[in-house]
């Protein structure tokens, strides 16, 4: 798995915002331990990820913003009963792969406008993992009782209409 991930500069541009725009939404945070002293006097402040994943916004590319991806997040963790900061880590285990790859699935689906890249930086993840989470997904909705379950109490939670895959 690849930690690296894309730039802030590269997640800003991608969801169409500007600078003043990704601090106002968290994406980007002044880091008070990386001011130098030179910094300090002058009163300009060095920028950098922040460390929790606190993005409350969608990409602004879509006329059709959805709900703010840390909400998605919040609400698959607690419908699958695990902490949100325990689907960013990296465990592999199905407890936490299923709830994020309902998550995967649930920001390619609500958030219209958010790249592969921007959802993979958001979670921690290499936007191909994000691709096979998507996938995995569907296939899960369309076979898995309990998945769809997940998916629309999910959906009703952040106020979406089920699409009602797999009824049939």
């Amino acid at each position: 798995m690849r930690r690296g991930g894309m730039s802030v500069t590269a997640i800003r541009r991608a969801l169409g915002l500007s600078m003043t725009d990704a601090m106002a939404a968290g994406i980007v945070v002044p880091a008070p331990s990386a001011i130098s002293g030179a910094a300090q006097a002058t009163g300009k402040s060095a920028l950098r990820k922040p460390l929790a994943a606190t993005v409350p916004v969608c990409a602004a590319r879509s006329s059709q913003v959805g709900p703010a991806m840390a909400s998605v997040l919040a609400v698959v963790a607690r419908i699958a009963g695990v902490a949100p900061a325990r689907l960013l880590g990296p465990g592999q285990s199905r407890s936490l792969a299923r709830p994020r790859h309902l998550t995967m699935y649930l920001l390619r689906a609500l958030c219209g406008g958010a790249s592969l890249p921007a959802i993979g930086h958001f979670l921690r993840r290499d936007h191909t993992t994000v691709l096979y989470g998507c996938r995995r997904a569907a296939a899960l909705l369309d076979c898995d009782p309990g998945f769809r379950d997940w998916h629309d109490k999910a959906c009703a939670a952040l106020g979406e209409n089920p699409s009602g895959h797999g009824q049939g």
